[in-house]
């Protein structure tokens, strides 16, 4: 017990929670699967093969909902075990059992383990695993509740966006990481145009749709490996990792491109939303992220002074 509430980190703790199964009861594998809106999804596994993190059982009608959440269950291979179905290719065995994983008044998933061909499970060997599968539930519920405790502590609510915090220190790391390898970076900020009239003629509802389509715009506009970021009110930023200026310029223009072409839709109303954009990049003058940010915002201060829905370098001549 001490092992698993030690750990904060559910990939951690449910390695645990498999590592100490085996001194509770033995077995011959085991595996996990945790409960969601889409389905049970295998999270973890031992003694078998090439079961990786994925889906088995998706919808509503997956045989393992209507299995008992408040006792261990014993099967065979002979009694149509419901988790072949979800998982073909299980070796044949003579003995599992499945232990509900419960948390606060809900199941959250299964503990599922099988004997060798030779042995056999007694209700004995199931309630003690269960003793032991209760404590996992809660250590497991503990790392889920801190995780989404240090998610929305980085997180934009609304947008779901890395938030201002989250993003100078991403920031701060790939500016070091730049400045030792000797590679480009660049940083692009970007505002929403006539925001405050979007709000006053539609309302604050749509304004905060406009948000979210421009966040889920700017994700997919990216590489992966690039941080979009909500840093103020209707304010966006863009770390772009190994990118000269004048690919960041081209990146910008893009997303620009496809905010001034497709409205987002709002209760059968096509509403075209804009954005002006600041491009900087390092350079032997900017050595610092302060600097960055400060050329950033005074290229995005020209793009909406000189008519906004357009891209601005730093480094473009001020007429």
């Amino acid at each position: 017990m001490q092992a698993l509430t030690s750990e904060l980190n559910v990939d951690q703790v449910l390695d645990t929670v498999l590592q100490y199964l085996g001194q509770v009861t033995p077995y011959q594998a085991a595996f996990v699967v945790l409960q969601n809106s889409e389905g049970m999804h295998l999270k973890a596994s031992r003694g078998l093969q090439e079961l990786g993190d994925k889906m088995i059982c998706p919808g509503q009608d997956c045989p393992l909902l209507s299995l008992p959440d408040n006792e261990p269950q014993r099967f065979s291979n002979d009694e149509g075990w419901p988790f072949t179905r979800c998982l073909p290719g299980l070796p044949r065995f003579a003995s599992g059992i499945a232990l509900p994983l419960r948390a606060r008044g809900r199941r959250m998933g299964f503990l599922v383990f099988f004997a060798n061909p030779s042995q056999i499970y007694s209700d004995a060997d199931a309630q003690l695993a269960q003793t032991f599968a209760d404590q996992a539930a809660i250590a497991l519920e503990n790392a889920h509740l801190y995780e989404q405790a240090v998610h929305m502590s980085i997180t934009d609510a609304l947008t779901g966006l890395y938030n201002r915090r989250k993003f100078f220190n991403l920031a701060g790391q790939e500016l070091e990481r730049s400045q030792r390898y000797q590679t480009p970076f660049s940083v692009v900020t970007l505002d929403v145009d006539w925001f405050k009239k979007v709000n006053d003629t539609y309302g604050h509802d749509m304004g905060d749709q406009a948000l979210r389509e421009v966040s889920s715009r700017l994700r997919a506009g990216v590489r992966s490996v690039d941080v979009v970021a909500r840093i103020g009110g209707e304010e966006f930023a863009i770390l772009l990792p190994e990118t000269s200026l004048e690919e960041a310029r081209q990146v910008a223009e893009r997303l620009r491109f496809g905010f001034a072409n497709q409205a987002v839709v709002w209760r059968d109303q096509q509403v075209l939303i804009t954005a002006s954009f600041g491009v900087t990049a390092i350079d032997d003058e900017c050595t610092d992220l302060e600097m960055m940010m400060k050329r950033a915002d005074q290229a995005l201060y020209r793009a909406k002074q000189t008519g906004r829905n357009r891209v601005v370098a730093f480094t473009d001549p001020v007429g």
